[in-house]
């Protein structure tokens, strides 16, 4: 049914909320207004349906070109937003203050923000949207209005068919080796480990403990499609073992 705030609420958890207006120009680059008027909706939504407390708990932007980003680092970067940082020794960090969460793009733009509920929507003023400088022009507004921020592991875009081939290429090799190495470390699983594995200074872990999630594995729905539609294939080594590769067809293409 229509909320009166102008949200279609199709459960007790999910709500749909329409974008901010723009004429008939979907291909507007005004994406802070955008962000800033959903921004705006999503906490009067949550205070007024006291799913949240205004004053402790995050917001969260996320791609939908994000399938590679492990569900612990979301679940980190929401914790993150919501209370102070707790450090080994149980120190906090600033004064209590929670925290913005960013992953950047290797585009120079980001494919996850996470902002603490009560922040100022105009955090997103200012920003230059579809620019290699999205990233860096964010992190300076957020620093401008004196927030704490903490910086994500990089993630990969899926903007053009070659980077669905690159994604589709990581998943193989990652499922793959998943499968070779699950019995090896089924027995001594260390989840005090990062969410990511590389010494790339993007993925370096913080120092927070993350969830005890599973992060062995990406989105199993992209995964599934892409064997659907054939940019995956499953196929037998020597030992008989399933392994996954690109199909022919799409390493033609590479």
């Amino acid at each position: 049914m229509l909320h009166d705030d102008n949200v279609i609420r199709s459960n007790s958890c999910w709500h749909l909320m329409p974008m901010l207006e723009d004429g008939d120009n979907l291909r507007s680059s005004d994406l802070g207004t955008k962000l800033a008027d959903s921004f705006s909706k999503v906490r009067s939504l949550c205070m007024k349906d006291n799913e949240m407390e205004s004053s402790s708990s995050g917001i969260i932007y996320l791609g939908m070109d994000a399938p590679e980003l492990p569900l612990a680092e979301i679940s980190l970067a929401l914790k993150l937003s919501s209370r102070p940082m707790i450090l080994d020794n149980a120190t906090t960090i600033d004064h209590g203050r929670p925290y913005a969460y960013m992953n950047p793009t290797s585009d120079g733009g980001y494919g996850m923000i996470c902002l603490p509920m009560h922040t100022d929507s105009s955090v997103f003023d200012g920003v230059r949207w579809s620019n290699p400088l999205t990233a860096i022009s964010q992190l300076k507004v957020l620093s401008d209005h004196g927030m704490n921020i903490k910086i994500g592991s990089l993630m990969e875009d899926i903007d053009e068919p070659q980077d669905l081939i690159e994604l589709a290429k990581r998943l193989c090799m990652r499922r793959s080796s998943v499968k070779s190495e699950s019995k090896r470390n089924q027995s001594n699983n260390d989840n005090d480990k990062g969410f990511v594995q590389s010494k790339d200074a993007l993925h370096i872990s913080p120092a927070e403990k993350i969830p005890k999630l599973d992060q062995s594995l990406d989105c199993p729905h992209t995964f599934e499609a892409c064997l659907e539609t054939g940019i995956i294939t499953r196929v037998k080594n020597c030992d008989h073992k399933v392994l996954y590769r690109l199909s022919n067809k799409y390493r033609k293409i590479m």
